[in-house]
């Protein structure tokens, strides 16, 4: 479940439960969402990950996270990009 910010939501027309399209340059993901006042307004979290489950489209069904992340290392740390990740997301 992708957690988002009640206001965010109300501004897509988007209620706890809703399916949506989560994208970016990497990918795209299909998930519910579910909104709270306890998230900050203009960011979404994902707090779990799962196996890939992806569809004819190339799009990820089963809230695999990576399907949205890079495999270019950051910098200076050379980490993964697991954090900070710009997302756009619309009610499918």
């Amino acid at each position: 479940v992708l957690v988002v910010n009640s206001k965010d939501g109300e501004n897509r027309k988007l209620q706890s439960g809703d399916s949506v399209r989560v994208f970016n340059e990497v990918g795209k993901i299909c998930i519910q969402v579910r909104l709270t006042d306890e998230i900050i307004k203009g960011t979404v979290c994902l707090p779990q990950g799962a196996w890939t489950v992806m569809d004819e489209q190339g799009i990820e069904r089963g809230g695999a996270t990576n399907a949205l992340t890079s495999t270019t290392p950051t910098l200076p740390s050379q980490g993964s990009r697991t954090h900070s990740v710009f997302v756009q997301l619309e009610k499918t």
